[in-house]
């Protein structure tokens, strides 16, 4: 549930479409689509507990991966993302956000020494995610 509503937040942010076009994936970049492109994975989602049992609550780690040509594209599109989806609250695809914040960005170059052409850049970032279930 939680990648349906990352999805949406990505493709209904016309900031974002304008640089990728459809060209957000779960997971996997399609390498045939060109770039830029977004990937987008759920690392952890560790459920919250009270007295009672489970209340709902969802602490989850998500990662985005801004894939481009150069490093400042990369770099670009990371803050376009960024601008989105950090301090978001709110609904998406059914899922309700209480927060999203990002809480680290690096580097991920991929360099085919074999075939500079192919080379790709991108700019890893990790948000912290609470929501409810």
């Amino acid at each position: 549930m939680i990648g349906q509503a990352i999805y949406s937040l990505l493709v209904n942010n016309t900031g974002i479409t304008d640089l990728v076009s459809t060209r957000i994936y779960p997971m996997v970049r399609e390498q045939v689509d060109g770039l830029p492109a977004i990937t987008y994975q759920n690392i952890s989602g560790v459920r919250s507990y009270d007295l009672s049992g489970p209340n709902g609550l969802v602490e989850g780690r998500i990662q985005i991966n801004c894939f481009a040509n150069d490093p400042l594209e990369a770099g670009e599109l990371a803050a376009v993302v960024r601008a989105a989806l950090h301090g978001h609250r709110g609904g998406a695809a059914g899922v309700h956000i209480e927060l999203m914040l990002m809480d680290d960005m690096g580097d991920l170059p991929y360099i085919d020494p074999e075939n500079e052409a192919q080379n790709v850049f991108a700019k890893m970032m990790d948000f912290y995610v609470l929501y409810k279930e």
